[in-house]
């Protein structure tokens, strides 16, 4: 799934994103970078719900290198 609310005006929240995970297509999210930088914070809230193999990707801004990450 992607979560992305500045072009749906919708955002996806960390309690929708787990009961979507459990269904067994969904098998990923694609999630925009944090406000406040945070990446790992994001990450960790996200990954204590979410079944161990589902994968979590950020957006990529110009400018923003991989180490970031």
């Amino acid at each position: 799934m992607y979560n992305n609310p500045s072009t749906t005006h919708f955002t996806f929240s960390p309690a929708l994103i787990a009961r979507l995970a459990s269904l067994p297509t969904v098998t990923a999210v694609k999630m925009p970078l944090p406000a406040g930088g945070d990446f790992a914070g994001q990450i960790a809230a996200l990954r204590a719900d979410l079944p161990p193999d589902f994968a979590i990707g950020l957006q990529r801004r110009l400018g923003l290198s991989r180490r970031a990450f």
